[in-house]
């Protein structure tokens, strides 16, 4: 377990280059793709690239926004790939001729930003089998943030970067792969700034974090019970022992739910970053199978504390759920001259691997064994194992698991962490007894 020591000057942990290359696992989770800027006269811009006949929606929605404006302000030496949604999914959207002719420049802004991204998508790059790659949207949102890691020769830096909305990209035959979902491609087009790939889907935008996601979805009362039980846990411990954590892997899941989550305590909270992450969803009849019914229960388990089946420290509760929840996170407690606790908050780890999973990647080939630390420290294991009862239908189960394995039921519900995946059993360790 990491037990590390942050200082609040330049939030700069020492680690091994080395040790980071040489465990990440770049066949599988490509970086950010940067692209350059190719400006060539003979090119077609976005507008002339798209058939009127199958995209004069998007086109309206184009000129009447302020996107080109953006695009040379703040964006003019990218090179972009635009998802250009067809009349039929924009219609299906509510996005008619009569509601883009109504709506403001700063919502259409905010859907064809969302649908722009910044990198070069190749399609023939992408059909000859390049990796899956996060490609960050051109839309931001700066009131949150996330980890951010700078390595130069012999450190690692950590800081935070505005929040950027971003795609999970990959080809699947001839179809592309958007954050889990099959989009058929239509006849992409080179560009003056990149590429066109007009597509049949509008994409869903996350407007909810995990925790307000599940709130007003209605189904996850058990769940949302079980998440306050652990960390008023931890909050207890916290309190208890002046804010020197025992165990700095156990972190309290909320706070990877909920940037606004924070503790009452004494000492204050320090803003959180928001984690990617992916959450496996239990709905309460997941629960009921599990033969847990009502709030008693829950807090029965939790009070019931026993070393040989606790995760990492966890406490009981949270030790029962965790695999619900990978994570790449720790707590942070900064420090001033003379060693006093400045503050209390939940970062990214130094070298955290990807944890955001959606439907298409649910496979053992390549989350069998994965390390949830991409490069130094000790490794921290997913185990987790998948299989494909259909056509279409997942099951996800512990590695270890003496239960039966939970059916996904809905993939893919976005929130501004990641995906969402609502599963109709509890994913319980093989060392959890009841």
């Amino acid at each position: 377990m990491n037990r590390l020591i942050h200082t609040v000057r330049g939030w700069c942990r020492l680690t091994c280059i080395a040790l980071a290359l040489a465990s990440c696992r770049k066949e599988e989770f490509m970086p950010e793709p940067q692209g350059n800027t190719i400006p060539t006269d003979s090119i077609p811009s976005i507008i002339a690239a798209l058939s009127p006949s199958s995209h004069s929606l998007w086109i309206q929605a184009w000129k009447k926004s302020n996107i080109e404006t953006i695009l040379s302000q703040k964006f003019s030496t990218a090179t972009i790939s635009v998802l250009a949604p067809d009349n039929t999914a924009l219609t299906a959207a509510g996005y008619t001729a009569d509601r883009i002719a109504a709506a403001t420049t700063s919502e259409l802004d905010t859907l064809l930003m969302y649908h722009t991204l910044i990198g070069n998508l190749d399609p023939t790059l992408l059909r000859q089998g390049v990796p899956l790659q996060f490609a960050k949207s051109l839309l931001q949102d700066a009131s949150l943030a996330v980890g951010l890691s700078k390595s130069v020769p012999g450190a690692t830096f950590k800081g935070t970067e505005i929040y950027s909305y971003r795609h999970a990209v990959q080809m699947a035959g001839n179809d592309l792969m958007v954050d889990g979902k099959r989009l058929t491609l239509g006849n992409t087009a080179k560009i003056v700034r990149g590429w066109v790939l007009p597509v049949n889907q509008v994409l869903e935008m996350p407007r909810h974090q995990m925790k307000q996601w599940l709130e007003a979805d209605g189904r996850f009362s058990l769940f949302l019970k079980a998440l306050d039980l652990i960390s008023a846990s931890y909050e207890a411990n916290f309190n208890m022992w002046g804010g020197y954590w025992i165990v700095y892997d156990a972190v309290d899941p909320s706070f990877q739910l909920d940037t606004k989550k924070y503790y009452a305590g004494w000492i204050p909270n320090v803003a959180n970053q928001l984690m990617r992450n992916t959450l496996f969803a239990p709905t309460d009849e997941a629960f009921h199978k599990a033969g847990i019914f009502n709030a008693a229960q829950l807090e029965t388990l939790n009070n019931r504390f026993n070393y040989a089946e606790a995760y990492e420290g966890k406490p009981t509760l949270d030790s029962m759920l965790h695999l619900h929840m990978p994570a790449a996170a720790e707590m942070d407690m900064p420090f001033d001259d003379n060693w006093y606790v400045t503050g209390v908050r939940i970062i990214s780890t130094p070298t955290p691997a990807n944890t955001v999973f959606h439907s298409d990647i649910l496979n053992n080939t390549l989350l069998g064994n994965y390390n949830l630390n991409a490069g130094g420290g000790s490794d921290k294991k997913l185990n987790l194992t998948f299989d494909r009862t259909g056509a279409s239908a997942i099951t996800v189960n512990g590695i270890d698991s003496e239960t039966p394995a939970a059916t996904i039921t809905e993939a893919d519900r976005m929130t501004l962490q990641g995906p969402v995946h609502v599963v109709d059993r509890l994913i319980i360790p093989g060392s959890f007894k009841f």
